[in-house]
């Protein structure tokens, strides 16, 4: 879905290699790729979205988070990305409800060592056309058994890279296919 499609952005952005896992149907072993983190340990990553008809509130966060948690492996580094809806975005709330679901979910669990929340915001320039931001905030469990400090900042790559050669943007894709 869109979530692993976005989420695998991210990770092509931060230049380590990934790969998507083919669906499992077993718990514990349902993730979504695996990412290989700067200490060159593999984490199991699972992606989620959010829909703009949920409810903003702690407990949903938290749900998510846990839902996420059990398709991971419990000795595996485990990542959980989640993305935003844009209306959440706007609403004044969201940090404390995502700051307080992460703090009261990574007391409970050791085997995620990170979480990953992104979203677009979108907005229009005196200039004129549109600018689509993509933004994301990394949150890493201190308390995880996988916790390291070589890893606890993987993404922090994508603020200083270009986006690598092989990524291709849907438009062009899409652009391409309309010229032939």
């Amino acid at each position: 879905g869109l979530a692993e499609l976005e989420g695998a952005r991210l990770l092509v952005l931060s230049g380590y290699a990934f790969r998507f896992v083919e669906p499992s149907g077993r718990k514990g072993h349902d993730y979504d790729a695996e990412l290989e983190l700067p200490s060159g340990a593999f984490a199991c990553c699972e992606m989620k979205s959010k829909v703009e008809s949920t409810a903003l509130t702690e407990t949903t966060i938290r749900q998510s988070l846990r839902r996420a948690a059990k398709q991971l492996p419990a000795n595996s580094p485990g990542i959980i990305f989640i993305r935003l809806p844009e209306k959440w975005v706007g609403d004044r709330r969201i940090n404390q409800a995502v700051r307080t679901a992460v703090k009261k979910f990574f007391h409970d669990s050791k085997r995620v060592f990170a979480t990953v929340f992104f979203w677009e915001q979108w907005s229009r320039p005196d200039q004129g056309g549109v600018l689509r931001l993509a933004k994301f905030r990394q949150m890493t469990n201190p308390t995880s058994r996988f916790h390291n400090e070589a890893d606890a900042s993987f993404l922090q790559k994508i603020v200083d890279r270009e986006p690598p050669g092989i990524w291709l943007s849907l438009r062009g894709i899409v652009d391409d296919a309309l010229r032939t």
